[in-house]
């Protein structure tokens, strides 16, 4: 199973430092960028929580919400803790508070990686991966259902096989996710749906498992899903297989999930990435009114020390029938990032915003720490890159989250680390 925010992680901090910073440039000028949370360090020693990846969401009064993949209780069975699930509230003086709302206790897993999704009735739903510094088990879908006193009641819906991505629901409160196994399965991926019932139970079912060849395996980044109950998402690895790919098996697919007679779902592969237009992909898709996809990927056309830098592209839906057709909208060139593993997220005027892993310029790792970035579409159907941010380490690095807007158009996110030193992360604002 790959995990290339780890993977590279690793990579990143065994990079000498000596004389990163001495050839450090100027720094890029642009949008404010604030942070609001450091976790770890000398203040909560790394109780409250360490490494957050899986993106931010508001609840209607503004305050934040969110996962950290380590922290928590470090006697959970881990060396570096299971993980929490965490609340930030602004307080008058414009800081932000942090409360802990569940420590994983080893018991339950840990390690989640993906954000969050609250109901209509205020309780919260994620997933955790069962992986960590240490390895990976079997890990939880699990609800958070906020008490009367204001404390967070932790249950656990269903047990899958490295669950991956955010969840989401349908309109009739179904929930759907991926997972890189199948249960008796560890192998290739599944999408599952999660259905409420009486007395507080869910059904658990099995839409689709994926093969390794031209279907796609391991999907990535969680679903979306249109008017008519339709599910789209990304795949790794599979597909076919192209040489260029990290992969022998193929370069990860974009594929749909319609829903059929009698249950059953079926598979159509819209597109099989050939690594010029992507591949080794690590988020989900964002759709447009008109029903187009956007998503990010590793590959393109631009190396990055040995590595290649990586895309934005857009599958456009066909009008009657026909086959999606796919254009690359953006290729990063290292300089305004490398390695993009967040969903894209829209502005009202069609804007598009998303952050890059690394890349950007030297910090304390001469592959750049990562940026914050928007396009913006153009007359001539291209698309304009503006970067918004570039991380130096102190005030992030290796931000690897979406990007979420609040009501005056600020900006939120996460970056996995702050300092190079794999720990612990922060949660920032970027002011236009």
């Amino acid at each position: 199973m790959p995990n290339t925010r780890l993977s590279f992680l690793l990579i990143a901090l065994s990079v000498t430092l000596v004389g990163a910073l001495a050839s450090a440039q100027p720094l890029f000028a642009a949008d404010q960028e604030k942070v609001l949370k450091y976790f770890g360090g000398k203040i909560d020693g790394r109780r409250n929580g360490s490494n957050p990846s899986g993106g931010l969401i508001f609840d209607a009064a503004g305050n934040l919400y969110g996962t950290t993949q380590e922290g928590g209780l470090i006697q959970c069975g881990y060396d570096g803790g299971c993980g929490t699930v965490f609340e930030l509230t602004r307080q008058a003086d414009g800081s932000w508070k942090e409360t802990v709302l569940y420590r994983f206790t080893g018991r339950d897993a840990g390690g989640p990686a993906a954000g969050l999704v609250f109901d209509g009735a205020g309780n919260l739903y994620g997933t955790a991966t069962g992986c960590n510094i240490d390895g990976c088990i079997d890990g939880p879908v699990f609800e958070l259902e906020r008490q009367a006193d204001g404390t967070w009641k932790y249950k656990r819906l269903y047990h899958a096989p490295q669950p991956g991505g955010p969840l989401i629901f349908d309109q009739a409160g179904d929930l759907y996710g991926t997972a890189f196994g199948v249960v008796g399965d560890p192998y290739w991926g599944s999408v599952f749906e999660l259905t409420p019932g009486p007395n507080g139970k869910w059904t658990s079912k099995i839409l689709h498992r994926f093969s390794p060849y031209a279907n796609g395996k391991w999907p990535v980044g969680g679903l979306t899903i249109d008017a008519a109950g339709n599910l789209y998402g990304v795949t790794c690895c599979g597909g076919s297989y192209v040489g260029r790919c990290s992969d022998s098996q193929g370069c990860g697919v974009v594929f749909e999930l319609t829903p059929q007679a009698v249950g059953k779902w079926k598979e159509i592969v819209l597109h099989r990435f050939n690594g010029k237009d992507g591949f080794n992909s690590a988020a989900g898709l964002t759709s447009d009114a008109q029903g187009n996809l956007y998503g990010t990927s590793g590959g393109g056309l631009q190396s990055c020390q040995g590595y290649y830098c990586g895309v934005v592209f857009e599958l456009v839906r066909p009008q009657t029938g026909g086959k999606w057709k796919e254009k690359v909208l953006h290729n990063f060139h290292f300089s305004d990032g490398w390695g993009p593993e967040s969903n894209l997220t829209f502005d009202s005027a069609g804007n598009l915003y998303g952050t890059t892993f690394a890349g950007g310029g030297p910090c304390f790792d001469p592959r750049g720490c990562g940026t914050a970035f928007e396009l913006m579409p153009t007359q001539n159907g291209e698309w304009s890159e503006k970067v918004l941010f570039k991380f130096r380490g102190g005030d992030g690095a290796y931000p690897s989250s979406d990007l979420i807007f609040d009501s005056s158009g600020n900006l939120y996110g996460e970056t996995y680390s702050d300092d190079g030193s794999a720990g612990p992360g922060v949660v920032f604002e970027i002011t236009p």
